[in-house]
């Protein structure tokens, strides 16, 4: 006796009077049965682009590829420093004549040079020269503004960060006064005034500095007099006390902070465009976590009046070697701070859903310091009467930072504020996404991708890079769906000002954008698994093949992905307790083919399986329904179309659109799943379609008026 099935591995038994060889066949099985978890969320990234996209010459039409014709139900934007520190200014006082820590402690550098003066007081030299006023504990330099004080008497004086304060108003002229011997005239080169003690009192607990113009006071007026004594041990630095007051000059770590909201003009204009779009997007704002880019280090992502901490020194390469501040962080101040980007956008019309308040920052705002911060957001959000968004938590940059993160929230019991926590598992760690998500599940909350790619980012300038980028990030999708994923934001779906970046829109500033293989794999991959749920896959005998499959009720989607360098052929995808009914679409891409991918209509072979051919490095998406028709559309924010009845069981497809009237013509066309189209006409006022003349299957019902773009999934069915 023989038994010979297909030939791809097998095992011989020996019995007394036969040999057996039992083959082992190549294939795919789908557990269509035993469902997981469902995909909910599927967005974009727009932290970034948000501002980005607007520098591209058909904006709008990019807005509508990703938000239209994608199914994405989420969109990423960003929160930004900036909005509260347009230009970093520290009060000045005069204090304690006593004190000599580093925040009284100043050197002067030359005015020219910028090299630091070395001095010699009391020894046959003066300090008569220009020169900027450097504090050592800020590396910050004093500076005359053209804001005027509340009385308009003078001038304010602040300190600024040295890198940013190198004109004439940060130099000072020091003149020795005749009458008061190792007392200086200090008087500002820009604007020509006197720095003078006030008796009023300070921001913080010292006596007011200004500057006044030098015509209308004494130069012997005391108030205005300096003296500068050298600290012990040094040759540089200097006290600066004031003759009048008996005060010394100090800098403080008091921001003078500076509303900068319309910095989010272009957000908004962008939100409005997605919200404009589609209505049903969500909206998820993380914090501008990476903002001298990545390379700089340890810069500060918030206000400093939040986070008291900054760079004041960077090497050649940018990256930040010198640091001030104490760190202390105010989170009651972080909370007003994002209620004040809640109130803006809620104000425009573009409400913030959920808000992450760490991204990637977790080492800064930890479970604590959010919870501080998420209780203040929450009652300055009810004063203002402001919808309160879901904290999703952390956005963390790998899944180790991000386990970690939810360990700390169990342990402070602050897991009740959270909607779900997210990571990017930009480390690659896909092998430690079940510890993440085990530790979500622990507190009873869900997992998701806030970051993730579509598998074209790279520097190629516009061009798409090697399949073999796309191949990786989809199978590393594999691994994170089964680990029990809810969904993914695709990072930075658009260009954002780069021009070598290539991403899957691309565009130079001030061109037009256009679409690249990654966009079409990332659009029928969204468009087919968001709102099913997954299922496992399992592959036999295909070392380099990978799989993942989603299912809800009868529609499935199925991802294989061939990383192999062969052409694998007739490999049959098996359902378990599924029902095939229709045939089935199948999209491939290779390096080989066009960015829309290779079409092609695979005949069922019965109820549970189909047989498929894998292009050597390849991504196949497999589906039984148009990718068009996976969401009901919404047509001008208001109105939707759809069938009132399927599957149609007589002989008219009815039709219910929700507005109060269609005035303009309406035309239809409908098409069977081999892509043929079987009637056309324009809709009467009734709104029905005859159908008597059409088989029995499934259809796809197209509508087009100057209103309408939709299609429909239509199955006429017997009574």
């Amino acid at each position: 006796m023989k038994c010979r099935f297909k030939l791809e591995k097998l095992t011989v038994f020996v019995f007394s009077m036969f040999v057996c060889v039992v083959v082992y066949s190549q294939s795919i099985t789908v557990e269509a049965g035993n469902l997981k978890q469902e995909i909910e969320f599927m967005g974009a990234d727009f932290e970034r682009s948000q501002n980005f996209v607007q520098n591209a010459t058909n904006t709008n039409e990019i807005i509508d590829w990703v938000f239209r014709d994608v199914n994405f139900n989420l969109a990423r934007v960003a929160y930004d420093k900036i909005q509260k520190t347009e230009n970093e200014k520290y009060e000045i006082e005069a204090n304690n004549i006593g004190a000599s820590g580093t925040y009284v402690q100043w050197q002067l550098r030359n005015g020219a040079t910028e090299e630091i003066v070395e001095w010699s007081f009391g020894e046959g030299e003066n300090g008569n020269g220009t020169y900027f006023i450097q504090n050592i504990a800020s590396n910050t330099n004093l500076q005359s503004t053209s804001d005027k004080t509340d009385d308009d008497t003078g001038n304010r004086v602040f300190s600024r960060p040295a890198r940013s304060c190198g004109g004439s108003w940060c130099k000072w002229e020091l003149t020795e006064n005749e009458n008061y011997p190792g007392y200086y005239n200090i008087r500002s080169v820009g604007q020509n005034k006197y720095l003078q003690c006030t008796s009023d009192p300070s921001a913080n607990t010292g006596l007011f500095v200004k500057a006044v113009d030098v015509n209308t006071i004494n130069e012997n007026d005391e108030n205005s007099l300096w003296k500068l004594s050298l600290k012990n041990n040094s040759n540089s630095i200097v006290f600066i006390d004031n003759k009048g007051f008996d005060k010394r000059l100090r800098y403080t770590d008091i921001d003078e902070v500076v509303e900068n909201m319309a910095f989010y003009n272009n957000a908004i204009k962008t939100m409005q465009a997605i919200k404009s779009t589609n209505s049903n997007v969500k909206f998820l704002a993380t914090m501008r976590s990476d903002y001298h880019g990545y390379k700089s280090g340890n810069w500060n992502n918030l206000p400093e009046y939040i986070y008291q901490y900054s760079c004041v020194e960077t090497n050649d390469a940018g990256n930040c070697i010198k640091t001030i501040g104490n760190k202390s962080f105010n989170a009651n101040s972080y909370g007003v701070f994002l209620a004040d980007y809640l109130e803006l956008m809620h104000n425009n019309g573009v409400t913030i859903d959920y808000l992450a308040t760490a991204k990637e920052w977790t080492s800064v705002v930890t479970p604590l310091r959010s919870h501080v911060a998420y209780e203040k957001m929450k009652l300055e959000c009810a004063d203002r009467g402001i919808p309160i968004p879901e904290i999703i938590g952390p956005a963390s940059w790998s899944l180790s930072q991000g386990v970690s993160y939810i360990e700390d929230v169990e342990t402070e019991g602050y897991q009740n504020e959270y909607h779900s926590f997210s990571s990017h598992n930009l480390n690659n760690q896909s092998e430690l996404y079940d510890d993440f998500a085990l530790a979500a599940t622990s507190v009873g909350k869900k997992t998701w991708n806030d970051e993730s790619s579509a598998g074209g980012g790279s520097r190629t300038s516009g061009v798409n890079p090697d399949i073999s980028l796309a191949i990786n990030t989809y199978i590393d999708k594999t691994v994170l769906y089964k680990g029990g994923l809810v969904g993914e934001c695709f990072f930075e779906v658009n260009s954002r000002g780069v021009n070598s970046e290539t991403r899957a829109i691309y565009f130079k500033n001030n061109t037009e954008g256009k679409r690249l293989r990654s966009y079409y794999i990332m659009k029928y991959f969204a468009n087919g698994v968001v709102g099913k749920k997954y299922v496992e896959s399992t592959t036999s005998l295909l070392e380099e093949v990978h799989s993942m499959a989603f299912v809800k009720e009868n529609d499935f989607t199925v991802v294989i992905v061939n990383n192999s360098e062969d052409d694998i052929n007739n490999i049959p995808v098996n359902f378990n307790n599924f029902q095939l009914d229709d045939d089935i679409k199948q999209i491939t891409w290779t390096n080989d083919n066009n960015d829309e991918g290779a079409e092609v209509i695979i005949k069922k072979g019965n109820t549970n399986t189909f047989v498929t051919d894998l292009k050597a490095k390849s991504i196949c998406i497999y589906t039984n329904q148009s990718d068009e028709l996976l969401f009901s559309k919404q047509i001008n924010n208001n109105t939707s179309v759809r069938v009132s009845s399927n599957p149609v069981l007589d002989e008219k497809i009815h039709l219910v659109i929700d507005d109060d009237f269609i005035k303009e013509k309406l035309s239809y066309s409908l098409i069977n799943s081999n892509g043929q189209v079987v009637l056309q006409g324009d809709l009467n006022y009734k709104m029905e379609i005859n159908i008597s003349n059409v088989n029995k299957g499934l259809y796809f019902l197209k509508l087009n008026s100057k209103r309408i773009n939709s299609t429909l999934k239509v199955l006429k069915s017997n009574r």
